[in-house]
């Protein structure tokens, strides 16, 4: 039997070496443009960012920032940031990626649903995005820009749905952006280095800084909702 027809648009996530097996991170970097479809819907969470006397980052994830203990104890601090996450298809592979992204991103992908009442993330509806990051720490900046439709097929979600329902709670959202207790934050902020994240610094990349845009709120679309 002779190979069967695509659909155009069709964003099954298949690697270079075949079908994809894990779901992998993509962190926005300073002097990258990235192209991406956002899959299904955001999470919102609170970070905080941290250098220590190092010049290391340390990072936290914190579930009430207004009652936070750790941020009483240590008034000096910057308030976390309103961060999220989301599943997307990075066009660069074409495999399925949790983003890791600031308030004014989205805010862009927010702007576009209250004008079209399409979300972002919607199988038939959504499409792919361009995503500039110009600038390092408090002078980054995100440009964001909608490109095209990109509908995905009911094959393409299929195989979407079986990746993330493989995928381990605590890799796939919202389980990898679950609040850090009190005890863990005081720990990752403050604690000895290499105990907390060990010799390399891979969970967090200095370059995922967060700029002046990543202090602001958006309006957040349910993330309730499903499919």
């Amino acid at each position: 039997m002779g190979k069967e027809y695509i659909e155009w648009g069709d964003a099954i996530p298949v690697g270079d070496s075949g079908p994809q097996t894990r779901i992998g991170r993509l962190f926005l970097k300073g002097g990258n443009a990235y192209m991406v479809r956002p899959v299904h819907k955001a999470v919102r969470f609170f970070k905080y960012f941290l250098y220590d006397d190092d010049k290391k980052l340390r990072t936290a994830i914190v579930a009430d920032p207004d009652t936070d203990p750790v941020g009483k104890k240590h008034s000096n601090m910057d308030t976390p940031s309103t961060r999220y996450g989301m599943y997307v298809i990075d066009r660069a592979d074409q495999k399925l990626k949790i983003m890791e992204f600031p308030a004014g991103v989205f805010r862009e992908f927010n702007d576009r649903y209250i004008l079209n009442k399409k979300p972002p993330g919607s199988m038939p509806d959504g499409g792919d995005w361009q995503i500039k990051v110009e600038g390092q720490g408090l002078n980054t900046k995100y440009r964001c820009q909608y490109v095209e439709d990109a509908p995905i097929s009911k094959e393409g979600l299929e195989k979407i749905k079986g990746l993330i329902k493989n995928t381990a709670e605590e890799m796939k959202l919202p389980g990898l952006f679950k609040a850090n207790t009190p005890e863990e934050i005081e720990k990752r902020l403050f604690g000895d280095w290499e105990e907390v994240y060990g010799k390399k610094n891979s969970d967090n990349p200095r370059s995922d800084n967060p700029g002046k845009e990543e202090k602001e709120v958006a309006d957040e679309m349910d993330p309730e909702d499903l499919w």
